[in-house]
């Protein structure tokens, strides 16, 4: 409910958005990899066992910080990511897809545009997985608490 309610729907809803109100792709992502570093860690844990995976944490393996994590080496468990990840940021920074090509340290998946009709998006866990209508039923449920409509013509003043 809390990470619904502070993070999940707000991204969620944003990406419906962008996706109905832009001309350009809108790639959509859930990062559910477990590393040994995360910015939340298990209480008692002195700083050694990450909670889960936490908002933020795949920001550990695209801007490296050395003085809060490790320096990774090339048989670390993160490495594989790492390398998944920011090459697919960098192809989405050259040519504004960021896998233009199937391939096998892509884990051969094809990352669709998130659209209105076929929600794509993509897994980014020990593997690349393309899903569709991420937690379809729970954030179907805030757009009833929250719906646009509501707010579609507040803030606008009235000339007369």
């Amino acid at each position: 409910l809390y990470s619904d309610g502070m993070i999940g729907f707000g991204v969620n809803r944003a990406a419906k958005l962008l996706a109905e109100k832009s001309n350009k792709s809108v790639y959509y992502y859930r990062f559910n990899f477990k590393g040994r570093h995360s910015y939340f860690y298990l209480p008692d844990s002195n700083q050694t066992v990450p909670y889960g995976v936490a908002h933020l944490d795949d920001l550990i393996y695209l801007f490296h910080n050395s003085k809060q994590f490790s320096d990774y080496k090339e048989d670390d468990p993160e490495t594989a990511t790492i390398e998944k990840m920011t090459t697919m940021w960098t192809n989405f920074v050259r040519q504004g897809n960021p896998i233009a090509e199937q391939s096998e340290k892509l884990d051969n998946v094809k990352w669709e545009p998130f659209t209105s009709k076929s929600k794509k998006y993509l897994e980014i866990g020990n593997k690349l997985i393309l899903n569709e209508n991420l937690n379809e039923k729970r954030y179907n449920e805030w757009e009833k608490l929250f719906p646009l409509s509501k707010y579609q013509g507040k803030g606008k003043k009235q000339h007369g």
